[in-house]
């Protein structure tokens, strides 16, 4: 399940986990990380053995390309109906949301004009992409384990083709701009691009990191309306909280969008996929023009009409992890949107009240709502599907006395509650014992002293919807009331151990989270 990805998702020597603290196979958690990475579930890591199981005995002699091909294909038929996606609409599948980012990279330069990418909240949506919107490697090690150097130049995406340039979402005190400012700012880029002979690529994002929609559905209609095939925009979706209706949306308007099976759908880490609107690119991408992609995908993971004959990989060149990955993400597709709308809007309710209800009676937490509402969360009578309603709540953490914590504390105290700290305290306490998971920190907030601020985030899942879903629901109120009790108890064991806990180095460099 490791297998197939980047430095991002290789386990550590010592603790058997990713970047991201998660396990490859199923650990008992209290886990509301989806925001960041998963855990496999139980039923999930099941299915995934069976499938596996029967696959292997079905081809006896090996798997071969053609078996990729036709798996694969399954999963975007999958797709397709649980997001109810016209025939027109082409799928790839790619290791992580950072690598689909170069297939629509090369779709662009395929109109054979220079482009110009220009991303929103580079911070919000990943280290890695910075590198990936220049057409360059954003890890030491790509999906089929080569070895690259960070910041070189991929094959086929020249330098002076392509230039880049990021629009903050956040003011300086970490505060949400408004969707207007960053229409002008996005207009400001477009026409500077435009004049200068260059075709734009522009990205919006549908649920953040911390669960902002911004810019609005309305400004990337005036973009698509405005400019037409001057523009490519891509909508990023890989938070997976986003409507059926609204992805069709988005298609409709001839946008691309940008999904995973691993954030929401609970799937393990990575699971990347683009759709691509119908009629938009009616010349199939020809992938031969740009090498570089060929250390990152194989050929089932494009769409069959994209495939030729001269792509065939050799056995061991498909991507196993990948397959596997999406058959996970799929089964919890398929357990939440049989779940009725109604019990979702429940359960996701329930989630919320009990996340507030536990942050607002802490002497050590406070949630963060200016800096991740939209308009979709102060106004949801105007929302008509569950799907749409925000699953991730931003907190700030401080000491108990009111004393102001770090961004580096919030790596050390992230990392401190998925692990056991009874031998490292010398504790032999059921809470010290607790794995917690939650989303890494984020710079959202400023301290008094104008450093970023220790914040950590809780995102409900897909799984536990599929779970409580069907469930009475004092069964459901029940369970998010003692699931949080246990993340306010593990938060304030650390914080009162913090010093020594900062002492043994206990956190590393958070990973790009795509």
């Amino acid at each position: 399940m490791s297998m197939g990805g980047d430095s991002r998702i290789t386990l550590k020597d010592e603790s058997g986990l990713n970047t991201y603290g998660h396990a490859p196979f199923p650990k008992f958690a209290v886990s509301y990380s989806s925001c960041t990475s998963n855990t496999i579930s139980v039923s999930a890591y099941s299915y995934v053995e069976s499938y596996l199981n029967v696959l292997l005995h079905q081809y006896p002699e090996g798997l071969g390309t053609d078996v990729f091909v036709g798996e694969f294909e399954k999963i975007r038929n999958k797709i397709a109906s649980y997001y109810e996606l016209s025939p027109g609409v082409d799928m790839v599948f790619g290791s992580s949301g950072t690598d689909i980012e170069l297939i629509q990279l090369a779709l662009s330069l395929s109109y054979q004009q220079a482009v110009h990418n220009i991303v929103l909240a580079a911070n919000e949506v990943g280290s890695g992409i910075e590198h990936a919107a220049r057409g360059r490697y954003f890890s030491d090690r790509t999906p089929k384990g080569i070895q690259c150097k960070l910041g070189g130049n991929i094959a086929g995406f020249p330098d002076h083709l392509i230039s880049y340039a990021n629009i903050d979402i956040r003011r300086k005190d970490g505060s949400v701009r408004d969707s207007r400012a960053l229409y002008e700012a996005y207009l400001s880029e477009i026409e500077k691009a435009i004049a200068q002979g260059k075709r734009v690529i522009v990205h919006a994002i549908h649920r953040s990191k911390t669960g902002l929609i911004l810019p609005g559905f309305e400004e990337i209609e005036k973009f698509i309306n405005g400019f037409g095939h001057q523009i490519d925009v891509v909508v990023d979706c890989c938070q997976g909280r986003v409507s059926i209706r609204r992805v069709n949306e988005y298609l409709r308007l001839g946008a691309s969008v940008l999904l995973t099976g691993s954030k929401f759908y609970s799937g393990p880490p990575f699971s990347g996929l683009l759709l691509l609107p119908p009629g938009r690119y009616s010349e199939p991408l020809n992938v031969e023009l740009y090498p570089g992609l060929k250390d990152f995908f194989s050929s089932p993971e494009y769409p069959l009409r994209w495939q030729s004959e001269n792509m065939s990989e050799a056995p061991d060149d498909n991507n196993l992890g990948l397959l596997l990955r999406w058959k996970a993400a799929v089964y919890e597709m398929n357990k939440v949107f049989l779940v009725p709308n109604k019990r979702i809007e429940f359960v996701i309710n329930a989630f919320n009240r009990a996340a507030r209800e536990m942050i607002e009676g802490s002497k050590f937490l406070t949630e963060i709502t200016a800096s991740s509402q939209t308009k979709e969360d102060t106004d949801p009578g105007n929302t008509e599907s569950p799907f749409e309603l925000n699953s991730i709540i931003t907190f700030a953490i401080q000491q108990a006395d009111g004393s102001a914590l770090h961004l580096e504390d919030a790596k050390t105290i992230h990392e401190s509650l998925y692990s056991d700290l009874r031998d490292q305290l010398g504790l032999n306490d059921k809470i010290a014992s607790v794995i917690i998971q939650l989303g890494q920190p984020v710079k959202v907030l400023k301290n008094a002293d104008n450093a970023w601020s220790a914040t950590l985030r809780l995102a409900l899942s897909s799984n536990l919807i599929g779970e409580l879903g069907l469930l009475d629901d004092d069964i459901v109120e029940m369970r998010f009331k003692s699931d949080m009790q246990m993340v306010h108890d593990k938060i304030e064991l650390v914080l009162n151990h913090l010093d020594a806990l900062r002492n043994t180095g206990n956190h590393s460099a958070s990973a790009n989270e795509q």
